[in-house]
C-alpha cells in the first residue's frame, strides 16, 4: 500500500482532483480515484496482501 499512497501524494501535489472515498469498497483491493487533465476519471488500485 505504500506505493499507492506515494503515488496519491504525487497526484495531489500536481493539483489533480483526487478521492480516497471508495478506498475499501472493492473486495481484495485498495484504491483511489482521480481526474486526468481532460476530466476523465482514473482508478488506481492495488491488491491487498493476503486477500
Amino acid at each position: 500500500m505504500e506505493e499507492l499512497e506515494e503515488l496519491a501524494v504525487r497526484i495531489q501535489a500536481g493539483g489533480f482532483e483526487f478521492s480516497w472515498e471508495e478506498r475499501h469498497t472493492f473486495e481484495g483491493y485498495e484504491r483511489f480515484h482521480c481526474r486526468d487533465p481532460f476530466g476523465n476519471r482514473v482508478e488506481v488500485l492495488v491488491p491487498l496482501t493476503g486477500a
